[in-house]
């Protein structure tokens, strides 16, 4: 375990010496019709094989879910940690989805959530690389939401230019000091909700940053 640290902190150290560009703003925006100009805009960097981030979806989104998109707005960013060894697949699949005009990320990311322990270290030690990309295809395949064809899928993990888009949004991560996930900001401003805020607790803390 402190190795993986150790090699993350190093990497991280690298990624934010140089940040490519992106060409259009990092993440994924929940809800259609989210809104770019809310007063209250919460960005979330996740690593879809986290069992944390998992647990911190369900009371956010029903937040979310309450308020109108114009006035609260989500931003999921990836953050794939290297000692969940499946985490940055998971993090190229949600790219690929969400190229896909009928497709949504974060019904991706709930499938994985969903499928966590079958894609964790222990359940894929003896599994290549290929028959690990090959289970997220199924996956996608058969995902509500999601919709994808698993040779596509399959085909999409392949392409290089999937693998920068994850890569960059990795690097942007590292650049504002991210290091664990779930890891939240609220407009721009760093923030700890701790492990079990309820949807109560996030409400009630929307509700402050719109009152500062």
């Amino acid at each position: 375990m402190m190795r993986a640290v150790l090699v993350l902190s190093a990497l991280a150290a690298a990624a934010a010496q140089e940040v490519p560009i992106p060409s259009a703003p990092d993440g994924f925006r929940y809800n259609v019709t989210n809104n770019r100009t809310a007063p209250v805009q919460i960005e979330g960097y996740f690593d879809l094989m986290c069992p944390d981030t998992r647990a911190a979806w369900p009371a956010l989104k029903s937040a979310l879910d309450s308020f109108d998109p114009a006035s609260v707005a989500f931003t999921m960013h990836l953050f794939p940690l290297p000692y969940h060894h499946n985490s940055y697949l998971a993090a190229e699949g949600a790219t690929i989805v969400g190229l896909t005009a009928s497709s949504s990320p974060f019904a991706w990311m709930e499938a994985v959530f969903a499928a966590q322990e079958q894609f964790g270290n222990g359940a894929t030690a003896g599994m290549s690389m290929t028959e690990v990309i090959a289970a997220f295809g199924k996956l996608a395949s058969q995902s509500a939401g999601v919709n994808i064809p698993a040779a596509t899928f399959i085909n999409d993990m392949n392409q290089v230019s999937n693998d920068a888009r994850t890569r960059i949004s990795w690097k942007l991560g590292c650049a504002r000091g991210v290091s664990g996930t779930p890891t939240f900001f609220a407009n721009g401003a760093r923030f700890s909700p701790g492990g079990s805020w309820s949807a109560s607790d996030w409400t009630a803390f929307f509700r402050q940053v719109m009152g500062n």
